[in-house]
C-alpha cells in the first residue's frame, strides 16, 4: 500500500455568511497567513501540484 502525503491549512472560526461575506477571500477573517491583500483579492482555484488546487492569492508564498 502507498503512503499518502497530505499539506492542510486549518482554519479556524465560523465560516463566513453567503449572505453576508467578507471582501476579498472569505477566509482571510479566520486564517493565519491572511495579510492587508487578502482582503483585497477574490481567489480562484489554481493548480498546486500534481492533481491538486487550492484558492489562495498567497500560493506561491506558503
Amino acid at each position: 500500500m502507498r503512503g499518502v502525503e497530505r499539506d492542510s491549512l486549518v482554519v479556524r472560526g465560523e465560516p463566513p455568511s453567503p449572505i453576508d461575506s467578507p471582501a476579498g477571500c472569505p477566509f482571510h477573517p479566520r486564517c493565519p497567513f491572511a495579510q492587508e491583500k487578502c482582503r483585497a483579492f477574490d481567489v480562484r482555484l489554481l493548480p498546486a501540484g500534481p492533481q491538486r488546487e487550492a484558492a489562495c492569492v498567497r500560493l506561491g508564498e506558503i
